[in-house]
């Protein structure tokens, strides 16, 4: 398998002794009671007065023995498993997105509950995103309960493994009893989790109470949860990227001790949401090469460490599907797949981590089909080299004309080249014009409306239905209202 590396193994080294120095001596602020008394029973160095948490040697090379070097996440029946780490990528869309396209219009809208309903069975279609997100926040939804809907969502129209995260304490808890419904008891769900988590340190060097939170929570049933990082270099980061690689590792060490210390063994991914601030318009630049040279960076040093990795790349800085946008996908895609990253979130994102497009969504999965191609690398043996057909036909010869170079044709020509699906292009100018004479957005639009016009929810059985409902409903009604009111309830359309 190729690989792409922007990292020499000495500079790997300064880095992360560096991030060990920066806990050692500068530690982190955590506004969690709980966290602060779990760091300390670990051994850390905690002031509880001043909220700060210095982490020596030990800790975190403890932390790292118990953490898994790679984990399995299942579908929401349990049957089809997918193993992080082990050189497997996945791709997934972008999360937590505050604006969508609208598919009539194509002006960037606040997104709806119906919006990611038809999100959800849109993906379910695309073979090469293999995982689902909470990919929109629904306006239309109280945002205190937010987080747990898009779960509950997600959990009634797909059985793809889901790649989420909570705004709340409570959240947590309550999409792990629906996690616990899909899954048929706690202790299952911790041998097979279907989902992984996000928990976001705020940068610099700080937890929330909420986040702090949801790390201890989510580790004491086993979920899954990505400890990501998002350095902004030059605005909540150092001015340099070295610098700012330094303050990610040191960030993800804070949150992995503290998930290790809580349930040793949790699935802990090294995640991270990088990227460099273009100074003259205050702009987070996603889509930027110096966020894939991040990101290529950042899974080198996990590689070192054994974990695995979770990154947004892949995005892009455009406000819409065009060359731009597809151009930087495409770098990130590849790039961030060679260098080794495992989960690879952001197809659909626009408008640099923002809005989700769902024509942009079809057209990265075509793109993701890709670079699965390009991880393939060749294949060599003796009998692919093709030797004996070489000699059958000779210097100057047919190939077209040997039985055997044909055969050899039918048999390799799937495993040797990639077939592209249908939005791009591979007919020549003549038969392009009779058979198609459109672009790709204009074959995005139409296959987006093609696959929902024929999408149904993939639903959980009937018994799972109720207790999610339930769940939501119960949820619902901590804050004011019920699932009756919200703008979907799961075996209601």
């Amino acid at each position: 398998m190729p690989r792409f590396e922007v990292l020499e193994e000495d500079e790997i080294d300064l880095i992360v002794s560096a991030a060990k120095e920066v806990l050692r001596e500068v530690g982190v602020k955590v506004y969690n009671d709980e966290a602060l008394k779990v760091y300390s029973e670990g051994g850390a160095e905690v002031d509880f007065d001043k909220k700060l948490v210095k982490l020596g040697e030990d800790q975190i090379k403890e932390a790292l023995k118990r953490a898994p070097s790679s984990f399995n996440l299942y579908s929401r029946d349990g049957k089809n498993r997918y193993t992080v780490g082990e050189g497997n990528t996945y791709f997934i869309p972008g999360s937590a997105a505050i604006r969508v396209i609208d598919r009539e219009t194509g002006k960037a809208r606040s997104p709806l509950a119906r919006d990611y309903v038809e999100l959800v069975r849109l993906v379910n279609y695309l073979d090469n995103l293999k995982f689902q997100s909470t990919a929109l926040i629904p306006s239309d939804v109280p945002k205190e309960i937010s987080d747990r809907y898009r779960l509950y969502i997600a959990l009634c129209n797909t059985n793809k493994p889901i790649y989420t995260g909570t705004f709340t304490i409570d959240g947590a808890i309550d999409m792990k009893d629906m996690l616990v419904a899909v899954a048929g008891s706690e202790e299952e769900l911790a041998k097979k989790p279907r989902a992984a988590f996000t928990c976001c340190p705020s940068p610099p060097l700080k937890w929330s109470d909420i986040t702090s939170q949801n790390v201890i929570d989510l580790a004491k049933y086993g979920i899954p949860v990505s400890i990501l990082p998002m350095p902004l270099v030059g605005l909540a980061s150092p001015a340099t990227i070295a610098g700012s690689l330094v303050q990610h590792v040191a960030e993800f060490f804070s949150g992995l001790v503290l998930a290790e210390f809580v349930r040793p063994g949790t699935p802990v991914l090294f995640g991270g949401s990088p990227a460099p601030v273009d100074q003259r318009t205050a702009t987070t630049l996603m889509g930027a090469v110096e966020t894939v040279m991040m990101t290529s960076a950042l899974s080198q040093i996990a590689k070192t460490l054994n974990v695995p990795t979770d990154m947004y790349v892949g995005l892009s800085n455009s406000n819409i599907l065009d060359e731009q946008a597809s151009a930087e996908t495409m770098l990130g895609m590849a790039l961030g797949a060679l260098a080794g990253i495992n989960m690879i979130e952001g197809a659909g994102m626009i408008e640099f981590e923002s809005c989700q497009c769902f024509e942009k969504l079809v057209v990265d999965n075509e793109i993701a089909g890709i670079v699965y191609r390009l991880l393939k690398g060749i294949e060599v043996s003796e009998d692919l080299l093709a030797l004996d057909i070489l000699k059958e036909v000779g210097a100057g010869g047919s190939f077209t004309s040997s039985m055997k170079a044909m055969k050899l044709v039918m048999e390799r020509f799937k495993e040797e080249i990639h077939l592209l699906g249908p939005l791009f292009n591979t007919l020549d100018r003549k038969a392009w014009e009779v058979k198609v004479g459109k672009d790709v957005r204009t074959k995005a639009r139409e296959l987006v409306k093609e696959l929902l016009s024929k999408a149904e929810p993939d639903l959980p059985p009937e018994e799972v239905i109720q207790d999610l409902n339930r769940i939501m409903d119960s949820s619902a009604r901590k804050y004011g209202t019920k699932l009756e009111n919200l703008p979907w309830k799961c075996g209601k359309g």
